[in-house]
């Protein structure tokens, strides 16, 4: 809630935040549970693209996309 209520009053200054990711960073997957040598039941930790790629995949959807989206927004007026 309390990171909405900063979102609305970040708008309300005219500020925007813009996820600039293309790519789905964490991909989606069916939840899988191991159990312990105690028994317990956990969750199995997912499985993620390696972190040093993360700034690379972020550059590459500035340049290539989000860029060219945010500069046509800004072009036909609706970033005012």
């Amino acid at each position: 809630k309390c990171k909405y209520n900063l979102l609305l009053c970040l708008q309300s200054l005219g500020i925007w935040l813009l996820d600039t990711n293309v790519f789905g960073w964490y991909i989606t997957q069916q939840q899988e549970f191991v159990r312990k040598n105690s028994g317990a039941v956990t969750k199995k930790p997912k499985q993620r693209p390696p972190t040093n790629l993360k700034n690379a995949s972020l550059v590459v959807s500035w340049e290539l996309y989000t860029k060219h989206v945010v500069h046509k927004a800004a072009i036909n007026g609706h970033l005012k």
